[in-house]
Formats: structure tokens, C-alpha cells, sequence
């Protein structure tokens, strides 16, 4: 079946003008905010896009990815779960509300909660083509960190806007939001998160394991990146935000890295070939 008549492309299409319907306002009223600091965070963040895209291509070079999937993932996340988030986010948060008297801890946990399974489904939707490629559990990962990539710009975008209306300074305000949500939390942001969780996907559609034991993966991961999400958002150590920062950007990378540098390592020992020809047999004498 040709992608253009595979029924999930219509779906990804309708999900991305219904994503368009939900961003427009938020990207208009940031811009009639503060113009010119919504320019300057626009020609910023597409930078710091081109860079981030570059680097993840880097690193994932030893099994090329088609291009037009790369792009449908970082739309996904760029478009679809930030413009559906801004609805599924907010329904959440007022139950989180309803339920956690603490203001911090309940936005933490209505962000995880809504956006991790909003990008996942962009990258369960990406396996269903063929053409995508999606064998191994480090082609999930790459997919899942270019959705997380298309939500964290986006995001980052219409909060760096957001910061600079009203201010002083509105250039060096977007510029603190890059080098802050950009260039130090690339690590341990929502392509972390969504990689993570991707990890556990691969497992469910791709493993050969019992079905409880997939579920149980799968769900595990997701759960897991939810609960980093929610941690990163939280307000431990909210008196020093610095320390804070780094401090829980710091655990999200190492539990990232716990799963992932195995996977790459196995990956590698696959790929590798033999170092030598296994000797033939001597010939007897006659």
C-alpha cells in the first residue's frame, strides 16, 4: 500500500490541521505580544533546530533514516501533540488540581502525564509504515528524539515569546530561554523523554516476548518517562534553580543513558563484521 493511501496518513493529516487550529492563536497572540521578540525567537529556535537535527542525524549516521519520515516525526511533535496539548494539558492540569493541593507538583504532573503519551503516538504511528524502517528498538529512539525535538521547539518558542513581552530586554530574554531550554537542557528535555519511552514502544510491537512481558515494558517506559518529565517540572530544589536544574537534567541523562548506551553498544557488535575469515581446513597430505 502507497503511503499516500495508507489510512494513517489521512489520520496524520487531519491531526495536523487540527494541530495548526490549536497553535495559531497561541503563535498569534505571541507575536502581537512582542514582534520583535518573537522574530528573533523564531530565527533562533529554527538555528538551534538545524543544529539539534544535525546532531541526532550524527550520531544515528552507522543506519541512515529516511528524510520525509525525520520530517513527519518532528511535525508530529512540532505541530500535532503541541497544538492537541494545549487542550489535553489543560483538562489534565484541572484534575491534577482537583487532586494535588501543591500548584507545582500538579502542573508537573499534568505535563508528563498529557504530553508523553501525545508524542508516543506519533511514534507508534511512524512503525505502521514500512517505509519508515523501524526494525530495531535504537530506530524507535531516533524517531522519538525528532518528535520530542518538534515539541521542545515549538514549546520553547511560544515560551520565550511569552517571557519577552513586557520586558526591558526582549532580545536578551529570548536569548536566555535558548541557551537555558535549548543548548543546556537538550540532554534531558522531550527528546530524552520521548526516546525513553520509545524504548519501551519498540519493545511492545517489535519484541518476540510474551504479550505480558511487552505490555509490561512498554508501560514501564512510559511510565518512566512520565515520572522524569514530571520531575524535571517539579518544584524539587525550587530554591536554587540553577542546582535544580542541572541536578534533575542530571538524573533524567544518566537514566537515559542506562538504557540507550547498551542498546548501542549491542547495536555495534551486530553491525561489526568479521574481523576474519574463518580458516579452511588444511588439505591432507598424499
Amino acid at each position: 500500500m502507497s503511503i499516500v493511501r495508507h489510512p494513517v496518513t489521512w489520520v496524520y493529516a487531519i491531526l495536523l490541521v487540527i494541530g495548526v487550529i490549536g497553535l495559531v492563536p497561541l503563535l498569534a497572540a505571541a507575536f502581537e505580544g512582542e514582534p520583535l521578540g518573537f522574530g528573533i525567537a523564531v530565527l533562533l529556535w529554527i538555528l538551534f533546530t538545524m543544529l539539534a537535527w544535525w546532531a541526532i542525524r550524527r550520531l544515528s549516521r552507522t543506519r541512515p533514516r529516511p528524510r520525509l519520515a525525520t520530517l513527519a516525526a518532528f511535525l508530529w511533535g512540532a505541530v500535532i501533540a503541541t497544538g492537541l496539548g494545549r487542550w489535553a494539558t489543560a483538562g489534565v492540569g484541572d484534575i491534577a488540581r482537583a487532586l494535588i493541593p501543591d500548584e507545582g507538583w500538579a502542573g508537573a504532573i499534568s505535563a508528563g502525564v498529557s504530553e508523553e503519551p501525545l508524542k508516543l503516538i506519533g511514534v507508534f504511528a511512524l512503525s505502521l509504515f514500512a517505509a519508515t524502517r523501524m526494525r530495531s528498538v535504537l530506530d524507535f529512539v531516533y524517531y522519538g528524539a525528532f518528535v520530542g525535538l518538534g515539541f521542545m521547539v515549538v514549546e520553547s518558542l511560544l515560551y520565550a515569546a511569552q517571557g519577552a513581552q513586557g520586558a526591558d530586554s526582549p532580545v536578551a530574554i529570548v536569548i536566555d530561554y535558548v541557551v537555558l531550554r535549548g543548548i543546556l537542557a537538550a540532554l534531558w528535555s522531550h527528546p530524552t523523554f520521548t526516546a525513553l519511552a520509545a524504548i519501551g514502544l519498540a519493545v511492545l510491537v517489535r519484541s518476540g516476548a510474551s504479550a505480558v512481558r511487552r505490555w509490561l515494558a512498554f508501560l514501564g517506559m512510559l511510565v518512566l518517562s512520565m515520572a522524569l518529565h514530571a520531575l524535571f517540572d517539579s518544584p524539587v530544589l525550587e530554591s536554587n534553580m540553577m542546582v535544580a536544574f542541572f541536578a534533575k537534567g542530571a538524573i533524567v541523562l544518566a537514566v537515559f543513558l542506562a538504557f540507550y548506551l547498551p542498546l548501542r553498544r549491542r547495536a555495534a557488535r551486530e553491525a561489526a563484521p568479521l574481523s576474519e575469515e574463518t580458516p579452511e581446513p588444511a588439505s591432507a597430505s598424499s
